[in-house]
């Protein structure tokens, strides 16, 4: 491909992550209105809807599809369906099944970056604090919410799901502590919105805490116009490399 080409590819790529950032408002103003006015069924549907935009606009209006990114969509719509009927039959097994696939679909990406990087012994202390830090503030939500947990029989499995939390989280604080490039800012925040997303949801679930639900949907939105911008922004994974 010519660099004529190559260049014109990844600006049409930055246009149409661009004009993503203003669906994404519109999408949060429509799920604040639905968290305000919609019954709990119609109200979870509209966060459906909003990864159906999300994959549907990756799908058919985005330059340079990523295999990775198309998989951690699908599991996404997966578990939103789950997620807009978890209080009935398996649906909250399976929910915190699909949301344990996802990130370690987003770890298995990260994961081959970061075995070109050499590990150094001072960021993996850091990592062990980190890591100690993030199992205690999961320690502490399970407390929480276990009544309800071990009320529906999930309560083995959102162990599982709250490691692989950890473990994401660790995977994106050491690539940005040995990369520090915007692309490595940018799959923390992406991380850091879908774990807020996950706490939230869980927290306003089991505690009747209604208004966490608006929290839930502005980090799960921003999560997944990161996880876009991550995935496919040319700009960013030249420059790293580069510089790396």
């Amino acid at each position: 491909m010519s660099n004529s080409r190559v260049h014109h590819s990844i600006v049409r790529q930055d246009l149409q992550l661009n004009k993503l950032l203003y669906y994404a408002l519109l999408l949060a103003a429509l799920n604040f209105l639905a968290i305000s006015f919609l019954p709990t069924i119609p109200m979870r549907s509209v966060r459906l809807l909003t990864t159906v935009f999300f994959l549907t606009y990756y799908s058919f209006f985005i330059v340079g599809r990523n295999t990775y990114v198309l998989a951690i969509l699908l599991l996404l719509l997966v578990r939103d369906v789950f997620y807009v009927f978890y209080w009935q039959g398996n649906a909250a097994y399976y929910f915190f099944l699909f949301s344990i696939l996802s990130y370690g679909v987003l770890l298995l990406k990260q994961w081959r970056r970061l075995a070109k990087i050499e590990f150094i012994i001072p960021s993996l202390l850091v990592g062990l604090l980190l890591a100690m830090a993030f199992i205690y503030l999961i320690t502490c939500l399970k407390d929480i919410i276990a009544p309800g947990l071990e009320s529906t029989g999930v309560l083995w499995i959102f162990y599982v799901f709250g490691s692989f939390i950890v473990v994401t989280l660790l995977s994106a604080l050491y690539y940005y502590y040995r990369v520090g490039s915007r692309r490595s800012i940018c799959f923390g925040f992406l991380v850091f919105n879908l774990m807020v997303t996950d706490v939230a949801f869980t927290v306003a679930y089991y505690t009747a805490s209604y208004n966490m639900y608006y929290l839930e949907r502005l980090t799960y939105i921003s999560a997944l116009v990161l996880l876009l911008h991550y995935g496919l922004n040319t700009k960013l994974l030249n420059r790293e490399l580069q510089n790396s």
